[in-house]
């Protein structure tokens, strides 16, 4: 468990948390939202899927990934402290504008 707390360091990972709590998205959409390279994305989303944070949907014409139920029953301290933070700073708050807009076009 203590494995998933290395996620935190990762500012980019924390953002593409906050984005799959709200919609499942694919890599591409997340680039599109976080304006990150395409590249780093896959990284980020490989080590988030590998804790066990996410899952993804290999079955899909693409693939789309989401929060992992499973992760926030079994991590419900941290989930909770995780919406806190990502509810107090813009950059967050920021990324879920820009999925607000996204979800629209």
């Amino acid at each position: 468990m203590l494995r998933q707390f290395q996620v935190i360091k990762d500012p980019a990972e924390f953002r593409i948390i906050n984005l799959l709590r709200l919609k499942r998205l694919s890599c591409a959409d997340l680039q599109k939202i976080l304006e990150i390279p395409l590249q780093e994305i896959h990284l980020h989303i490989n080590h988030l899927y590998q804790l066990g944070i996410i899952s993804c949907d290999l079955n899909a014409p693409l693939t789309l990934c989401r929060l992992n139920d499973s992760f926030i029953e079994q991590n419900l301290l941290f989930y909770e402290m995780a919406l806190i933070q990502m509810n107090k700073l813009p950059v967050y708050q920021n990324d879920l504008v820009k999925l607000q807009h996204f979800k629209n076009d």
